[in-house]
């Protein structure tokens, strides 16, 4: 973040630099594994935005969604399933873009009411 001032000397609104990542396709656990380091860097100040999507169809479990219910779920035998870093419900991943926006708590987009 960046203080900026206005034309007339005064205090502006801060500029925000958002990190874009190049697009990828990989597995489950390569995708939250770089989701992951994404939140680590967003803890120390850096916020970042990444678009990607899955080299093969995988479920993903919210984070506080218990592992139990994998048995739950009628999907086809040996789909590879991997757990999120945010939380909901369970989903299954297959063409489809997705996105991830990693930033720290002071982004605006971050705050309550924002």
């Amino acid at each position: 973040m960046e203080a900026v001032t206005s034309s007339s000397g005064a205090l502006a609104a801060p500029r925000w630099t958002v990190r874009l990542l190049p697009f990828t396709i990989a597995d489950g656990p390569t995708n939250m594994a770089i989701d992951e380091v994404l939140l680590q860097s967003a803890q120390r100040g850096i916020t970042t935005l990444r678009f990607y999507t899955w080299s093969e169809p995988t479920a993903s479990l919210g984070y506080f969604q218990p592992h139990a219910v994998l048995k739950e779920i009628d999907w086809p035998e040996g789909m590879p399933w991997v757990r999120r870093a945010s939380g909901g419900l369970t989903l299954v991943h297959h063409h489809e873009l997705t996105y991830a926006l990693a930033a720290p708590m002071e982004f605006p987009l971050m705050r309550q009411g924002a």
